[in-house]
């Protein structure tokens, strides 16, 4: 069986912390190669180490997995749905999220997350998405 790629959100990768499913899903996907990240994840990700050494073990770990491009189809795919949600009342998403959902987009990879935000973009995409361990049992308001 052919695995397609995994786009994970940040949101998804501190997952890993929290809960043994969320954990054991990432490992198998990173074993498998079909884990992937992006320069936006990346940049959400470092953002949050608190010293060098932490810096360096976090973009360690980035570094090994395959990354996918943030490219002029991504930057204008996501203004594209950007335009889509303001119709819904919905643009107030945010950019890094519009960002990483048009990277996992344009290069059909699905986006594995634990954001809502990541299924109001699906609504109007289409696109597939996945929770890393279910969803939480409430949802926001919109």
């Amino acid at each position: 069986m052919t695995l397609g790629l995994y786009l994970a959100d940040k949101s998804a990768l501190e997952r890993r912390h929290r809960s043994e499913a969320a954990a054991g899903f990432l490992a198998a996907l990173a074993g498998s190669r079909a884990l992937v990240t992006c320069a936006v994840v990346a940049l959400e990700v470092l953002y949050s180490a608190r010293n060098v050494q932490e810096y360096g073990g976090l973009e360690s770990r980035l570094r090994s997995q395959p990354w996918l491009p943030v490219d002029e189809r991504a930057a204008g795919r996501a203004l594209e749905v950007q335009g889509l949600l303001v119709e819904r009342g919905q643009h107030r998403l945010p950019i890094a999220d519009l960002l990483i959902a048009a990277v996992a987009e344009v290069n059909d990879a699905t986006v594995l997350h634990h954001d809502w935000d990541f299924e109001r973009i699906a609504a109007v995409t289409g696109q597939p998405t996945r929770w890393v361990d279910g969803p939480p049992q409430l949802q926001p308001s919109q």
